[in-house]
This record gives C-alpha cells, structure tokens and sequence, in this order.
C-alpha cells in the first residue's frame, strides 16, 4: 500500500503526487511517446509477489517544473488523456472522497480545492495481522 495525492479536474484524475511529492501525469498511448521523448519515467511499485505494476502515470518532464507554461501545457495533455481514458471505458468520473460517505476505518481521504483541481490525499488503512 502506499499514500499519495491524486489531482482532479472535471472529476478526473489526472494526476498523483507520490510520498516524495514527485508529480507524476496521465498518459496513454497518444500522449506516451511525448513523454518518452521528454525523458520522462512511469510511476511503478512492486507487488509482494514482485510483479512491477504501472498505473499509466508518467514523472512530469524536468524542464516543466521550471516554467509554468510548460507545467500546464502537460497538465492538458495529461487531462485529455483521462478524459480519452473515460470515455474508452465508458465510467463515469471518479469523485473525490466525501464525507457523507462516511468511515469505516478503510482508507481516508480528505479534500481540498487547489485553482479548480481538486487534491485528495489518500492514507492507507493499517491492515491487522
């Protein structure tokens, strides 16, 4: 398990910032190679089994995180790659946590507006051996 932030716009996730607070972006096939081109690496964790498991998000690009332009000319793509990503899977959107859902001791969410994105940090719940 692991903790981190997601990024939402439009009740889409379109972005994660890890526990180092690395920010990584969504891609898919149309936006990979821009990203590849970009030097950019995909956010990966190992199972207990040691299976490596990407969830189609990508390091933002260095040079983005040095101009402001850059950062949001990423951040579009990545947005329009979870919007393709919605609609290939024909889902509704995935809201952040509310707390109408109430807590049942499983994970906790709490969340926040951030310039029309909203951020929802996620801790993961202690498993009991």
């Amino acid at each position: 398990m692991f903790g981190g932030a997601g990024v939402y716009a439009d009740e889409l996730m379109f972005a994660l910032l890890d526990r180092d607070e690395t920010i990584y972006l969504r891609v898919d096939a149309e936006t990979r190679p821009a990203f590849e081109a970009a030097g950019s690496g995909a956010f990966s964790y190992r199972l207990k089994t040691g299976e490596v498991m990407e969830l189609g998000y990508w390091r933002i690009p260095e040079e983005a995180l040095e101009s402001p332009e850059d950062a949001a000319r990423w951040g579009r793509l990545a947005l329009a790659a979870a919007r393709r990503k919605k609609a290939e899977k024909g889902q509704a959107a995935l809201e952040p946590w509310s707390p109408a859902w109430g807590d049942d001791g499983a994970d906790q969410a709490a969340s926040l507006s951030l310039r029309g994105a909203a951020v929802t940090r996620l801790r993961p719940a202690r498993l009991e051996s």
